[in-house]
């Protein structure tokens, strides 16, 4: 059987879109295991770099703002710095950016006096605290 000119061109055009077609499938395998990377395992890996995140925090709480200590910190931070809060059940969320914020975990008081005054101190100095607990 004789192949014409058509049918050669046709036989050449599906090689090429055979290879293109092998291309996209690629990097529509490729962008879920990127993402994944990004999602799970660089921020992880970002945190265990981090001398700081490894390390133990006091923080202080007072009229005054926020004071944070670690072996290598010693810093004060105001409470107009912060410009929401939401409280879940274990933790507050000090949002000083759209998506950044400072986490402070309930189980960090001693008991339930100290939560008490620092929501006390939270609604009287964070302009818009939200509940979701």
């Amino acid at each position: 059987m004789r192949i014409g000119p058509a049918s050669r061109r046709s036989i050449s055009a599906a090689r090429k879109y055979f290879w293109l077609g092998i291309a996209f499938s690629a990097i529509g395998l490729a962008y879920p295991v990127l993402s994944a990377i990004m999602l799970f395992v660089l921020p992880r890996l970002l945190m265990f770099e981090s001398v700081m995140l490894r390390s133990e925090f006091q923080m202080t709480f007072s009229h005054d703002g926020i004071r944070m200590r670690t072996e290598s910190l010693d810093s004060r931070i105001d409470w107009s710095f912060y410009r929401s809060a939401t409280v879940v059940r274990d933790f507050y969320l000090l949002y000083w950016g759209r998506h950044e914020f400072t986490a402070i975990p309930k189980r960090a008081f001693e008991n339930a006096a100290h939560i008490q005054a620092f929501d006390a101190v939270l609604r009287a100095h964070v302009p818009k605290v939200e509940r979701k607990t």
